[in-house]
C-alpha cells in the first residue's frame, strides 16, 4: 500500500492510502483536493471513501466539496458525523458510515477499523487501514497515546 501525506498541520491535514485498485483519504482539510490527488500523480478514481479523524476545520476544510465531486460515503465516528452534519460539511446526497470500536467497513479491498483517541473533539478516532498485505496506523492530533 501506498501512504501520501498531502499535508499536515494546522493549515490542514490530508493522507491518501491506496493500493493498486482501491483507495481512502483520511481527511479533507486542504482545498482544491480532488485536483491536489492529480498533481500527485494519485488515481482519485481509486478513492472509495473519505475518512475523518475529528471535525476541527483543518481537518474537514474542503470535506463538502469533495464528497461532492468524488462521489464516495463519509466514515467516521457518531460524534464526528453528527457535528459535521450540524456545522453543514457533508452534502445531503452523500451515503454515511459509522465507524467505532467494533464496527468496521470496507472499501473496496481495504478493511478499515476505528480506535478511539484523545484531543478535544466531539468523538475523535484514528484509523487502521489492511489490504491484507498491509496495513498502516493512522492517528493525528492525539494528545496522549
Amino acid at each position: 500500500m501506498d501512504c501520501v501525506l498531502l499535508a499536515s498541520g494546522s493549515k490542514g491535514n490530508c493522507i491518501y492510502i491506496g493500493n493498486e485498485t482501491d483507495a481512502v483519504v483520511i481527511d479533507a482539510g486542504i482545498g482544491y483536493l480532488y485536483r491536489t490527488l492529480g498533481e500527485y500523480q494519485l488515481p482519485a478514481e481509486n478513492v472509495r471513501g473519505l475518512l475523518v479523524t475529528h471535525e476541527h476545520s483543518d481537518h474537514v476544510r474542503s470535506a463538502k466539496a469533495f464528497l461532492k465531486s468524488a462521489h464516495i460515503p463519509v466514515a467516521a465516528s457518531g460524534g464526528t458525523l453528527s457535528e459535521m452534519e450540524r456545522n453543514g460539511m457533508i452534502p445531503l446526497s452523500s451515503e454515511k458510515i459509522l465507524l467505532g470500536k467494533g464496527i468496521e467497513a470496507e472499501f473496496g479491498t481495504l478493511r478499515t477499523a476505528a480506535f478511539a483517541t484523545y484531543h478535544d473533539a466531539r468523538e475523535p478516532t484514528g484509523f487502521i487501514i489492511d489490504d491484507g498485505d498491509s496495513r498502516i496506523g493512522v492517528c493525528l492530533d492525539t494528545h496522549k497515546v
